[in-house]
């Protein structure tokens, strides 16, 4: 003997499996929808980065190093690959000492964001 369910219980299942579909569907909107307020609270919040670095390799000269040189040609590359590695940092300030090595660092960096470095007085040694 062969069980048919009635056609009112296919309807009602069908109906269920949609109505399942549905509420999985609007769960998942929810939960993308709180997903993105809590970034976009969190975005709104966060903290500035600060992004410390020291000079690029200075010049010698004879042997030396005097106390306020530019940077070597290793160091004017490295200065070029700052500025490639930070250009998407969204950085809106950069402060340098009066040394002439630390302003070159910066320059590349500065020149491709379009702003103006600070220059801040050490205390000395």
């Amino acid at each position: 003997m062969i069980h048919r369910p009635q056609e009112t219980g296919r309807a009602e299942a069908r109906h269920s499996g949609r109505s399942c579909s549905c509420m999985t569907r609007l769960g998942a909107l929810f939960l993308l929808f709180n997903l993105s307020a809590c970034l976009l609270a969190r975005n709104a919040f966060a903290q500035p980065t600060i992004f410390l670095v020291r000079h690029a390799e200075r010049a010698t000269t004879s042997g030396r190093i005097p106390s306020d040189t530019g940077l070597s040609t290793t160091g004017k590359v490295r200065a070029q690959d700052l500025a490639q590695e930070l250009k998407d940092a969204k950085i809106t300030a950069i402060y340098t000492t009066e040394y002439e090595r630390t302003k070159e660092t910066a320059i590349p960096l500065a020149s491709s964001l379009g702003i103006r470095p600070e220059v801040v007085a050490t205390c000395g040694r």
